[in-house]
């Protein structure tokens, strides 16, 4: 008998066709990141021949810039700090002028503007990763900060949407630290959690557990494409920057001025002091005090009385900083600015807990392992601070002297 054949089930065509309809998105989705990556290396490529020039400068650009940054981070020649508004009084004293032809081998790249903070060198190093591995690191530390928690303004003024999705999509740092830092970007709210892949990613690290890493994975693809535009718009804002500038690439300093005769450089910046403050008794420079500080001489008499930088979230902030570096296998110098000693008097804020506060910050060093250089003792030395808050003349010098030492020191241990 002959055996029938047995017809096959047919599959209908819409089911068959279901992954033919996916494939076309697909490619165009990977052929999108392709060219996003390429068109990023082209303008990290453009912008990096400006490091030299760009590099003392301190614009929103070179502040937030990441690619910028980690291209200063992979030059041995090349020293990175990080501070606030004091980085911004560039007279011939300060270090960016003292070593700008490199004369004991290396100049330095600065990140800062005024209101930044710890949180901010924290997103600033977190998006460096692995570039900035094994190098060393500037970090100025200001007591105003200290004075309560980071204001609105200030927070504000200087988050960068792109070294905060650098933390949480591409950073090397560990679950835990992680997690720790999610937690702080989630208390402070926006801006940093008005993007919802932000906020989502924030959310999912600091959720932790099976249910945080699920969520995390599943935002991962929409993260790092959302990171290629946002460091696209940031290599152009560099671009930008140097073509309304008309800046000018240059290269590294082939020509170096002869090393700095601090003694010569400390004579000449008390000069400049005295010649430069002659209107008051606390040392401010003229110009700042006839304008800002004379017409409210009596309203600012006992003002600070109640003021104390003891109990302040900055400290927090600094040992998620002081984590981060350890991580990274980062070697800092913490520079502990002081405030101007007799106006801080005259305000009324309390000696006692400014020295508090000094001593703080010491202890990082024999806590951590680190690296600190206290100015706190020349509160009262005049010609060190230029207003209440920013080192002046001998100030710059003293500082630079002690970050041409660092530089130079024979230890390359990472803190432990």
């Amino acid at each position: 008998m002959e055996a029938k054949s047995v017809p096959h089930p047919q599959v209908p065509k819409q089911q068959t066709n279901r992954h033919r309809h996916l494939r076309p998105g697909l490619a165009a989705l990977l052929l999108f990141l392709a060219l996003m990556i390429a068109a990023r290396m082209v303008l990290g490529a453009a912008a990096s021949r400006y490091l030299y020039t760009l590099a003392p400068m301190v614009e929103d650009q070179t502040v937030k810039g990441v690619s910028l940054s980690r291209e200063a981070a992979r030059h041995k020649d090349m020293l990175i700090l990080l501070g606030s508004s004091e980085l911004t009084f560039q007279d011939e004293f300060h270090p960016a002028k003292i070593f700008d032809s490199q004369p004991t081998g290396f100049s330095v790249y600065l990140i800062g503007s005024g209101y930044r903070q710890s949180i901010h060198n924290l997103l600033a190093l977190s998006a460096l990763g692995s570039d900035i591995k094994g190098k060393r690191v500037v970090l100025f530390v200001t007591p105003t900060w200290f004075n309560g928690s980071i204001s609105d303004t200030a927070y504000r003024k200087n988050f960068s949407p792109v070294q905060a999705y650098e933390l949480v999509y591409t950073s090397p740092l560990s679950p835990a630290l992680k997690q720790r830092a999610a937690h702080r970007l989630l208390a402070l709210g926006s801006p940093g959690t008005d993007d919802p892949v932000l906020r989502a990613g924030l959310q999912s690290l600091a959720a932790g557990g099976l249910w945080g890493k699920t969520g995390y994975c599943a935002l991962w693809p929409l993260g790092r494409l959302r990171l290629e535009t946002l460091r696209i718009h940031d290599d152009m804002a560099v671009l930008k920057l140097v073509w309304q500038r008309g800046l000018k690439p240059r290269t590294r300093p082939v020509v170096h001025n002869p090393p700095p005769d601090w003694g010569q450089l400390l004579t000449a910046a008390d000069i400049q002091a005295m010649q430069r403050s002659t209107t008051n008794q606390f040392g401010i420079q003229d110009n700042y005090y006839t304008r800002f500080v004379a017409p409210r001489l009596e309203q600012l008499r006992n003002s600070a009385t109640g003021d104390s930088w003891r109990n302040s979230s900055e400290y927090a902030d600094l040992d998620l900083v002081i984590a981060t570096l350890k991580e990274l296998h980062v070697r800092p110098l913490v520079i502990s600015l002081p405030v101007m000693g007799a106006y801080y008097d005259f305000r009324g804020h309390p000696a006692a807990d400014r020295q508090a506060y000094y001593a703080r910050i010491r202890a990082l060093g024999q806590r951590d392992g680190v690296q600190v250089v206290d100015f706190g003792s020349q509160e009262y030395e005049m010609g060190f601070m230029r207003d209440p808050w920013h080192p002046g003349w001998k100030g710059a010098v003293q500082i630079a002297q002690a970050v041409d030492q660092f530089y130079h020191s024979a230890d390359t241990i990472a803190p432990r």
